[in-house]
């Protein structure tokens, strides 16, 4: 007997009750359980209340200099920010930079999208491919990194993987190294390129241009 995997609760928090109910509509028959947070007021209490596996964040609610999302993250949750197109790439790098787990296109396919926010749900980082696309377009603010140059062949591939939302168990399947070996050049990256998380490994190897995106 298959044992049946609990639901995935998805809190959404959007100003525009129309864009909110659509993507409820769409998760929830992608399996999960919504609870629409569609004003304002009392927001970040209301929030952290809910203690849901992803939270959807609005760009409209993301806050001067992210802090929403920022003291989202302190809580431990699991942010995905919804981005659309008039939105620049820097806008999607910050959200990464603050610790959101995903920049979502509401725009993108609903398959893809619905994939992306249950790979946050499991902590992975994800984001939409057209948000890519905006990112790979824009200059990173703040100081500068180490360039690519100084990782080596494998350490880039490793990178490219993470910024796609590979977990480690499958970066060890494609390479053959075991997950141990993974975290280990994942922490000569990070110490490499001066970033602490995934994220914002994600974020650079966008931003650098080293992310192929599928043609699917």
């Amino acid at each position: 007997m298959t044992e049946e995997r609990p639901q995935i609760s998805i809190v959404i928090a959007s100003p525009h009750a129309l864009e909110a109910e659509g993507i409820a509509k769409i998760l929830t028959l992608a399996g999960c359980q919504v609870v629409c947070v569609p004003t304002e007021q009392s927001l970040f209490e209301s929030l952290t209340e809910k203690k849901a596996d992803v939270i959807l964040l609005d760009g409209c609610f993301c806050g001067e200099d992210m802090h929403t999302v920022r003291e989202l993250v302190q809580q431990q949750q699991a942010v995905a920010v919804l981005t659309d197109p008039e939105r620049e790439g820097s806008f999607t790098h910050q959200a990464l930079l603050a610790g959101a787990k995903g920049c979502l296109s509401c725009d993108e396919e609903v398959v893809r999208f619905t994939d992306a926010v249950k790979l946050v749900s499991q902590g992975m980082v994800a984001i939409s491919n057209n948000t890519t696309r905006l990112m790979a377009q824009a200059t990173r603010p703040g100081a500068e990194s180490a360039e690519p140059e100084s990782l080596s062949v494998r350490e880039q591939q490793i990178a490219a993987m993470v910024a796609q939302g590979a977990t480690n168990k499958e970066i060890g399947e494609a390479f053959f190294i075991s997950e141990h070996t993974v975290k280990i050049h994942l922490g000569h990256i990070l110490r490499r390129l001066k970033l602490r998380n995934r994220q914002q490994l994600a974020a650079y190897m966008v931003e650098k241009g080293l992310v192929h995106q599928s043609s699917e």
